[in-house]
């Protein structure tokens, strides 16, 4: 005959059970953005190959994709493990010990896995941010804008500073409740939160400064080859880095509720282990789909069109040409004498282009 359970003992057993469903439900939403994430490496890594590395910088987004990628797998693999250690750990791991005593062993087991899964988040979140910053610098070359540049540099400069001291008062100290805050000093405990802050903050500056550029370009195609033409492939990528990557600002916002602690049994921690399982993948996946728009257009950075919306922008016009399609009035796109070279000369303003 079974031996009743107190009040106590059935608290106990409520709780786990509410955090194992949960943490599983975080595990089916981290592996299902882990493969997304893999047909989005696949598919990377064969525009790369099919593409040829022509520079260095194409071995370096090589070398980009393949460590995000292995990066978040590392993230989700020690997930899945903590996970399943957890269920070993309660009914397996310690027989001998009662209710209280088996998950109080489950709570100390979880938390071993924390430091390296903490350290390879917040790299993903670095190396994010510089392949979000890179794309900024090559889009705004020849540009006053790419002075502007310099200020997500700096935020990302004093982001991984913190990262540094968050991870060092980890390894001093320890953790707090939960694998996000440090046990240590009020600086220990707000590092990484200011750290993530400052990255948010980073992505912002970054893709408002693509924004801008995307609406100069937009704007002196505009003025030179009036509203009825088709988009350009150049307008249709920036616009595409523009919404993506307001759209991964909104996504890194909500990881707010990451930093603050969370009442089991509550809509803020259904909502936090959703989010946490999301977070893991995101930080790597947004940089690799940039990646992937990098190399589905290769010579942005060198049409022709951006070149000359620069140096429209700057005041410089030295034989730039490019080819575009202009759409009739009636709707339809044909193939005029428009699309032969353009150029933009010193002697002829922008807006009355001699077609030749």
């Amino acid at each position: 005959m079974s031996t009743p359970i107190d009040s106590k003992e059935q608290d106990i057993l409520w709780l786990f059970g509410e955090r194992a469903v949960w943490n599983t439900v975080s595990g089916f939403v981290e592996s299902g953005f882990w493969a997304v994430y893999v047909a989005l490496l696949i598919f990377a890594i064969r525009i790369q190959l099919k593409k040829g590395f022509r520079n260095w910088t194409s071995i370096v987004l090589l070398l980009v994709s393949v460590f995000l990628f292995a990066s978040s797998t590392a993230l989700w693999t020690m997930y899945v493990l903590t996970l399943l250690n957890q269920f070993r750990g309660f009914f397996q791991k310690y027989p001998t010990s009662d209710i209280e005593g088996r998950v109080a062993h489950v709570n100390v087991d979880k938390t071993v896995l924390w430091f390296p899964e903490e350290t390879l988040f917040l790299l993903n979140m670095i190396v994010g941010d510089g392949v979000v910053i890179w794309r900024a610098w090559v889009l705004c070359g020849n540009t006053r804008l790419q002075k502007l540049v310099y200020i997500p540099i700096a935020m990302m400069c004093i982001s991984f500073a913190f990262v540094v001291i968050t991870l060092d008062c980890l390894g001093n100290d320890g953790f707090g409740g939960q694998s996000t805050e440090s046990s240590g000093s009020k600086t220990c405990q707000w590092g990484e939160p200011i750290a993530w802050g400052i990255s948010l903050l980073t992505n912002i500056t970054s893709t408002s400064i693509i924004a801008i550029r995307a609406w100069g370009h937009h704007r002196f195609l505009r003025k030179t080859l009036g509203s009825k033409r088709q988009r350009s492939q150049s307008e249709k990528i920036l616009l595409i880095l523009v919404e993506s990557g307001f759209i991964y600002c909104l996504f890194w916002m909500s990881q707010l509720i990451l930093f603050f602690p969370v009442i089991f049994g509550t809509a803020a921690q259904r909502m936090y282990s959703i989010l946490s399982g999301m977070g893991d993948q995101i930080s790597g996946l947004y940089p690799t789909l940039i990646i992937i728009l990098v190399n589905l257009q290769r010579s942005m950075s060198d049409d022709p069109e951006l070149l000359a919306s620069a140096n429209f922008r700057s005041g410089v016009f030295s034989s730039v040409h490019f080819r575009t399609d202009i759409s009739s009035t009636e709707g339809s796109t044909t193939r005029t004498d428009s699309d032969k070279p353009v150029e933009l000369s010193p002697q002829s303003p922008a807006r009355s282009l001699s077609v030749v």
